[in-house]
């Protein structure tokens, strides 16, 4: 997790953030050159939050957490989760008020300037302000305070909530399928037959699906993960014809007329959840030897909701082996130990038991078995 902290020089806040682990920013309290500073801080790293701090003189041992910023009769709200931080300064000693008075100064410029510079630039990442008192009215809660701004602030922040889903059954489908994919590779290799014009014999074609299927992990259980054209190498060698096996993957799956779906209750729940600040995973099993470029356009208006994707064939691993759970949990800088991972079948849950996370089972089939019925669960459990 990358965090920026702004103080503005002189104030309360330059002294609570001073020596802080974090990058640290001290702005000039000039509205024109605070902004040029920010700005330039963004231009030269990715963060996930920054959160601005300011002195306030009616205040007392306590912060206020400034949820909107102002210019004239135009206001942005935080995407932060405002309540979330204010619990976790709570649970820390540290009285908190919500607030939505910025203030009409350096305070709310820096605010409404980082803001409409996130919005503008399409950057995911989350900023607050912080109303802090004068020192002299910081009290008892100095100490804590600061050891937090310097020391202890990732641990409190809502970034470390990352959710991971399964796609196939959990927010996606194909429909009109069978129960086993090994029913459609028969179809699939006479759709490669006739492209290519192979020729190729009943026992031909029957000998590839025997070989398709010794790769079934469902049918021939594995982890390790194998690219589509070494699979069609192996499936197709006997036919005794030059083929391009990588492409002949795309021409099996081609000729399944697969048409994937979208569950309804997807995009409206990870909306809500990534503007409350979850970070959005996903964690997937490709069909077998299906080309990523394949499933990725399937899923395509799906990925513009996901912050980080990962499948079998990129981290290299089928679940229920871990490798993928601990390559999202790198990506985010947080132990595996605190992904929640959402899937429908008994394979998520022992991916997520063999990482010691925590695990969600979405039933939506049976609906009385899961955790949860549908996705609109894990909003509400979350």
């Amino acid at each position: 997790m990358n965090l920026l902290l702004t103080a503005f020089r002189g104030s309360s806040a330059e002294y609570l953030v001073k020596g802080s682990r974090y990058d640290t920013l001290l702005l000039p309290n000039d509205k024109e050159k605070d902004a040029k500073v920010l700005f330039a801080a963004l231009r030269q790293n990715t963060y996930d939050y920054i959160i601005s701090l300011g002195q306030r003189p009616n205040i007392k041992n306590k912060v206020h957490i400034e949820t909107t910023a102002r210019n004239g009769g135009s206001s942005l709200e935080t995407g932060f989760d405002c309540e979330y931080f204010q619990g976790m300064l709570l649970q820390n000693g540290i009285a908190a008020k919500l607030s939505q008075n910025a203030g009409t100064s350096y305070c709310n410029s820096i605010y409404w300037n980082g803001m409409s510079y996130l919005a503008e630039h399409g950057l995911h990442t989350r900023m607050v302000f912080l109303h802090v008192p004068f020192r002299k009215n910081i009290g008892a809660m100095e100490e804590s305070l600061k050891n937090i701004l310097t020391e202890r602030l990732h641990t409190l922040l809502p970034e470390s909530r990352v959710l991971v889903f399964d796609l196939g059954g959990t927010l996606m489908e194909y429909t009109g399928m069978p129960a086993s994919w090994t029913d459609y590779y028969e179809q699939g290799f006479a759709a490669i037959d006739r492209y290519y014009d192979c020729n190729a014999s009943a026992s031909d074609i029957k000998r590839s699906v025997e070989i398709l299927t010794s790769f079934n992990p469902r049918v021939c259980y594995r982890e390790e993960e194998y690219a589509p054209e070494v699979i069609f190498s192996k499936a197709l060698e006997h036919w005794q014809k030059e083929l391009p096996f990588g492409q002949c993957a795309y021409k099996f799956y081609e000729g399944l007329n697969l048409k994937a779906v979208i569950y309804p209750d997807v995009i409206p729940v990870l909306t809500s959840l990534k503007g409350k600040g979850y970070r959005i995973a996903a964690l997937t099993d490709l069909p077998t030897a299906m080309p990523e470029g394949l499933f990725q356009k399937d899923i395509e208006l799906l990925l513009p909701y996901l912050d980080f994707y990962v499948s079998s064939l990129s981290c290299g691993f089928r679940k229920p082996n871990g490798r993928g759970l601990q390559l999202i949990a790198e990506r985010y800088h947080v132990p595996v130990t605190e992904l929640t991972f959402i899937g429908d079948e008994e394979k998520d849950r022992e991916t997520a038991h063999r990482a010691g996370c925590r695990f969600l089972w979405l039933d939506r089939k049976e609906k009385n078995r899961g955790d949860i019925c549908d996705l609109y669960g894990v909003k509400n459990l979350s």
